[in-house]
């Protein structure tokens, strides 16, 4: 707060401008340069506990050298910290205070800093929103919907829907679509008894399965409908509204950990030539070639050596099994932060 009432409300500016007369000559410069100061986000790239750290500035691309105990005693590599360095008059830099940002909100303050608008930014604090919106494999906005429709003649639904979805027995129908040669699935039409369930992750699928359930069974009647965006699951998991099945212990279940691992590198093999989003779109292998694209990628590698950071400090046996971006630079060629 202070800092937005000294710099973006202009209190510094108007005190050197009415009392800077009183303040000796060396103390109205250091003001000065103070005005000149942006606040920026920073990458922690190295820690000397109980000494400094250094920081690379994710702005301007540079490095700093801050000589501060309290952050070099919290911080650790590739954590990002929001801050104002301010010269301190003997060749070095202060801070006039900041914060940790989670790596998963990063473009979402690199905006807002870009902005230059500390009222907005403040507000972010107070209340950090999803940094971008969650979307699915072809685009659409993330939201989980099922819904449960009656039909008058189970029989003759399954026998329709099986010319048009996938009919995997037991009264599962999926929809699929192949991209780039891999089949994603779309949603799933359950049949049990005279109700069918559809499942799908966003209203547009939901609602094409709909139209196939209705053409499949002519007058079917709705009889529930749910919707829930990413920050409802999120919420509802936090209330405690989760499954009952507690999280398998993978150091106890050998078999268990390495298929997971096989299949999540399997996965990584696959998505390093998928088209992603946060890189506009190319494939993390044509990103890693395109010298305007590399930053973001490395950075989104950095994001998730970050998250498996977290969750290893978690130290919860349930919570392994994410993409691992040591690997995700090999299988790119990128060499490790800081080789």
């Amino acid at each position: 707060m202070n800092d937005i009432l000294l710099f973006d409300q202009g209190q510094l500016a108007r005190f050197l401008e009415v009392r800077g007369t009183l303040l000796p000559e060396r103390e109205r410069a250091l003001g000065r340069a103070w005005l000149a100061s942006r606040r920026s986000l920073y990458e922690v790239q190295a820690v000397r506990p109980g000494a400094g750290v250094t920081l690379r500035d994710l702005l301007g691309d540079g490095i700093v050298e801050l000589a501060d105990r309290t952050i070099s005693s919290r911080a650790e590599p590739l954590d990002l910290l929001c801050l104002r360095l301010l010269p301190d008059g003997a060749g070095g830099v202060t801070t006039a205070g900041g914060f940790l940002v989670p790596r998963l909100q990063r473009r979402r303050v690199v905006d807002l800093l870009r902005a230059a608008d500390g009222v907005a930014l403040l507000r972010w604090f107070a209340a950090p929103a999803l940094p971008i919106e969650v979307r699915n494999t072809e685009g659409e906005p993330l939201r989980f919907v099922t819904a449960t429709y009656q039909v008058s003649d189970p029989v003759a639904t399954a026998t329709a829907l099986a010319h048009t979805l996938d009919d995997e027995g037991d009264g599962r129908f999926v929809e699929t679509v192949t991209r780039q040669g891999q089949r994603w699935l779309r949603g799933t039409i359950q049949l049990s008894g005279d109700h069918a369930t559809i499942e799908a992750n966003s209203a547009r699928r939901a609602e094409r399965l709909a139209r196939t359930l209705r053409k499949a069974a002519p007058g079917a009647r709705l009889v529930r409908r749910e919707e829930r965006s990413v920050d409802d699951a999120l919420a509802s998991s936090a209330a405690g509204e989760r499954s009952a099945a507690e999280p398998i212990d993978l150091d106890a279940h050998p078999e268990v950990a390495a298929a997971l691992d096989t299949f999540m590198r399997d996965y990584e093999g696959r998505w390093v030539d998928q088209p992603i989003p946060a890189l506009g779109g190319l494939t993390p292998r044509q990103a890693a070639a395109d010298d305007a694209a590399r930053p973001e990628l490395e950075a989104l590698l950095d994001d998730m050596a970050w998250e498996e950071r977290r969750t290893r400090d978690r130290g919860r046996a349930g919570d392994r099994g994410g993409m691992n971006a040591a690997r995700l630079r090999g299988l790119l060629g990128i060499p490790p932060r800081g080789a």
